[in-house]
């Protein structure tokens, strides 16, 4: 087989292709918004949302509604617990995130362990089932996708002043309260777009590690997020691509991917910075003795 051929192939049948659609959109939805978590360093409440929404795609399965809608439901409660938490005092957002984190997690899991008409793999509820992606999902990644870019694009500036100063952004006349709730928004609505792609526990990997990557090579905010949203795509396409040859779960592939190129990059960065130094360090040392001969 050409390497033309081991890239094409796939995509001729049509559950790939629609795979290859929800991935990418998922890819869009969580670059962009893994951009601002990374900067806002609110990376744990994707993770905790990734698992909060659990039980609420449980329950939706076991009613027979679409598992979007609970898995909104549950995002819905976990952002409002988290904000609830954050309120009281002496307590800060990191606890609220960590008691919803836990406590979503365990009612899913007892939801999933008592109930006897549990007919959904639960391995697909994790991890995802990109496979199966039906056109319902492409509507529901897309919408997400379009309401993230255009949040993107009107908020722009208010997210950026909150990653970076919040006092500042409240100076300014931002609101940055306002635009703390419109990140937790995005965020959850990030994690129910993409769980049917990558699962519930492996979205966290989509959101956070092709925004981590662009951190460690550009500088401005918009080339770290269409950078974000490159990687992101590429790890879906090369996830799909490697699933299909090797038989291997799609989510995780995926996922590894986004990870692996951030440990590809800051590896690269390393060795270029350490290289960088060590010339440096020549250079000083055969300049010290003109500089002492003068």
């Amino acid at each position: 087989m050409s390497p033309l051929e081991w890239l094409i192939e796939p995509f001729g049948l049509a559950f790939m292709r629609r795979a290859l659609v929800a991935g990418l959109l998922a890819g869009l939805t969580c670059g962009l918004v893994g951009t601002w978590v990374v900067l806002r360093r609110i990376a744990f409440l994707g993770d905790a949302l990734g698992h909060g929404i659990v039980p609420g795609v449980a329950v939706a399965t076991l009613l027979g509604i679409a598992p979007a809608a609970g898995a909104a439901a549950s995002a819905a409660v976990m952002v409002a617990g988290v904000t609830g938490v954050s309120r009281v005092r002496r307590l800060g957002e990191d606890t609220g995130i960590g008691l919803l984190f836990v406590g979503m997690l365990a009612l899913g899991v007892l939801i999933i362990s008592r109930s006897r008409s549990f007919h959904v793999d639960v391995t697909s509820l994790l991890f995802g089932a990109v496979m199966g992606v039906r056109p319902v999902d492409l509507w529901i990644a897309g919408t997400a996708a379009a309401l993230t870019l255009l949040a993107t694009i009107v908020g722009h500036r208010a997210f950026l002043a909150l990653s970076i100063d919040e006092r500042s952004a409240a100076l300014a006349g931002l609101r940055p309260g306002r635009a703390h709730a419109a990140l937790l928004g995005l965020v959850a609505l990030a994690v129910v777009a993409s769980f049917q792609t990558v699962g519930a526990l492996l979205v966290f990997a989509l959101l956070i590690a092709p925004a981590a990557t662009s951190v460690l090579l550009a500088a401005r905010v918009s080339t770290v997020l269409l950078a974000a949203v490159g990687f992101a795509w590429a790890a879906v396409v090369g996830g799909l691509l490697v699933s299909y040859h090797a038989d291997l779960a799609t989510g995780g592939a995926i996922a590894l991917l986004a990870v692996a190129q951030f440990f590809a990059v800051a590896g690269v960065r390393a060795f270029r910075d350490r290289h960088v130094r060590r010339a440096s360090a020549r250079h000083r040392a055969l300049a010290a003795p003109s500089t002492s001969a003068r």
